[in-house]
């Protein structure tokens, strides 16, 4: 927390001296969203737009302070500017389908989705996100799919085991359920997703596996995302997508 004041104070003091510098404010946001004042690093993040309205970064990390502080319509107003700037901006359409998806817009969602997967064919999260729409859809065929998806890219994502799971169980294939649960168990015993398959085994009177020691969690975010702080929003949101 030091820290970060102190480098508020530098940045200011290099505002002071070149005011029309934006990368001097960009960072002075960085710094006030890591200590919580959101208000402060939006005020700093719309100096930076107005100066360089081109700069996609910006409108992601200002777009990440508007979702936390629950403005869903402008967060989803900074993700569409993001786009028009950088069309292949597979992180921006990810969190704009979020929003999305938390307003009951499934079909948007779902096009963001597809859009982030046309751009980023790797990316697990555009997967989980459209296979999440699919299941709020009751098209638990296309969401197993886009679950069994994301399992390829990386076998070791606990949520999307228990996702697929869930639409398992919601098809009567209890055993490839089971199954699902288990391995969310093995690969992250104390996550979110973990411990609600764990509750999953037990409604299910299945055996629970041997619980190995929990794997380090994969890193599942590509480098184009700009820096560490936008990194740590965008981690921030997916997480609190995954537990709804």
């Amino acid at each position: 927390m030091l820290y970060q004041h102190q480098i508020i104070r530098e940045c200011t003091e290099q505002i002071e001296a070149k005011p029309k510098n934006p990368n001097h404010y960009f960072s002075r946001a960085q710094a006030y969203k890591e200590i919580g004042d959101y208000n402060a690093a939006i005020v700093d993040l719309t100096r930076v737009i107005q100066m360089s309205p081109n700069r996609p970064q910006a409108y992601l990390l200002r777009g990440t302070l508007y979702h936390n502080l629950k403005n869903y319509h402008q967060a989803s107003r900074d993700f569409s500017a993001a786009i028009r700037i950088k069309a292949d901006y597979a992180d921006a359409y990810i969190l704009r389908g979020n929003i999305h998806r938390k307003i009951s817009e499934l079909p948007l969602a779902i096009a963001d989705a597809s859009a982030a997967i046309s751009y980023a064919p790797d990316d697990v999260q555009a997967y989980v996100l459209r296979g999440k729409c699919q299941q709020d859809l009751e098209n638990y065929d296309y969401a197993i799919e886009d679950y069994s998806k994301a399992i390829r890219i990386n076998p070791n994502y606990a949520n999307a085991y228990y996702f697929r799971g869930n639409c398992y169980h919601s098809v009567d294939r209890d055993g490839n359920a089971i199954e699902d649960y288990q391995q969310a168990v093995k690969i992250a015993p104390d996550s979110y997703s973990g411990r609600l398959a764990i509750q999953r085994l037990k409604d299910l009177d299945a055996d629970l596996v041997s619980l190995a020691p929990p794997r380090r969690a994969v890193d599942m975010f590509r480098p184009k995302i700009p820096s560490q702080t936008i990194k740590k929003h965008f981690v921030k949101i997916w997480s609190e997508m995954t537990k709804r």
